[in-house]
């Protein structure tokens, strides 16, 4: 009886750990974090090889879940960044046809990119039965609704306030942000060059043997620093009012 016992208790605890082992998939995993580890370093054409992998190694069980979920969409945006975005669209127009109600989030996701891949996916079209009318009147045909993409809302960013143009560029105006970037850089070196020069000119005392010049990188000086502090409010103001 003991004996049986025994080996009953080692048949369940043996069932258990193959149950816990169907459960979990070692192979995706490691693809996995193979995968996010070349997607965090920059390697999106590698990353692209290992998503591609992961996904060829999902149980019937992980489909249709996030965990798949996940895969495609970093297997898009690895395809996106590494420049092959005929592949991407194709990946895109994959994950929609099993997750038709997936969006980028813009928080995560550059919306220009996210507008870019949703332009080139086109969304299953929903059909509607008919519906059943008296026999007098007579029965409508099916209708065939499409469904029309989500208008995307423009959100303001606080990233868009960053100085020397660089929240101008994150904002999608790589003009405005040159213009900024070179405008505000110029007037703080000449602020800086001016105030090492005029430093080097001046006696102890606060004098100087050349009264013109010192006056003139003094002028220098005062534009390079008001006109830095003036050129970063408007940066300031461009980047609160006029961005996106």
């Amino acid at each position: 009886m003991v004996r049986a016992l025994v080996g009953l208790c080692i048949v369940l605890a043996a069932s258990s750990a193959a149950a816990a082992e169907q459960r979990t998939n070692p192979a995706r995993e490691r693809a996995h974090e193979q995968a996010a580890k070349h997607f965090k370093k920059g390697e999106f054409k590698r990353a692209a090889e290992a998503f591609d992998k992961e996904l060829a190694l999902l149980f019937d069980a992980e489909r249709g879940t996030p965990i798949e979920l996940a895969a495609r969409e970093k297997l898009v945006l690895a395809l996106y960044a590494a420049g092959d975005a005929e592949r991407a669209y194709k990946e895109y127009q994959a994950l929609v046809a099993v997750f038709a109600e997936h969006r980028f989030d813009e928080d995560s996701v550059l919306p220009d990119t996210a507008r870019d891949l949703e332009a080139h996916v086109t969304r299953k079209a929903i059909v509607v039965a008919p519906v059943s009318l008296p026999a007098s009147e007579p029965a409508s045909q099916p209708r065939v609704l499409v469904e029309a993409p989500k208008p995307e809302a423009k959100r303001w960013h606080w990233y868009y306030l960053a100085p020397l143009g660089i929240g101008q560029y994150l904002a999608g105006s790589p003009v405005r942000g040159t213009i900024f970037l070179v405008l505000q850089a110029g007037l703080i070196a000449t602020n800086i060059v001016t105030a090492v020069m005029l430093g080097s000119l001046l006696n102890k005392d606060g004098t100087s043997p050349d009264p013109a010049r010192a006056t003139m990188l003094q002028i220098a000086m005062n534009v390079g620093f008001f006109g830095a502090i003036g050129s970063g409010v408007a940066g300031l103001v461009d980047g609160a009012f006029f961005e996106p």
